[in-house]
């Protein structure tokens, strides 16, 4: 595949323990994915709230669930409003991954997440 394939964009956050609302999208740049949370982007904010791409559904994913099992880790969430850019690598295996998930690893909480299309 190439990388253009894995672009995407949205706008519906899945709520878990906390609602996220704005525009994402998966941009392909520079030989890059690249997640981007547009300036309407907006959650609760909380400690160590980190983002990961997981390859279980955000659907199947519960409130209290210890995301790091099943998921790679991209970045702690830098600010809980606005823009922000967060690489996500080359794209190898990135057609594994079925969520973008926002997890508090410090108190296993699940924030929410978006539903990304399967490659």
């Amino acid at each position: 595949m190439t990388l253009a394939q894995y672009e995407q964009t949205g706008r519906d956050w899945i709520k878990k323990l906390y609602e996220a609302q704005g525009g994402w999208r998966i941009a392909a740049e520079d030989g890059q994915l690249r997640l981007h949370l547009d300036a309407d982007f907006t959650t609760r904010p909380g400690p160590d709230v980190k983002i990961y791409l997981s390859a279980r559904p955000i659907v199947d994913i519960g409130n209290r669930d210890q995301v790091a099992d099943h998921a790679r880790f991209v970045a702690t969430l830098a600010k809980f409003s606005g823009a922000q850019s967060f690489d996500l690598g080359d794209g190898t295996g990135f057609d594994r991954y079925r969520a973008v998930v926002l997890h508090c690893e410090a108190y296993s909480a699940v924030w929410c997440g978006v539903a990304l299309r399967e490659g």
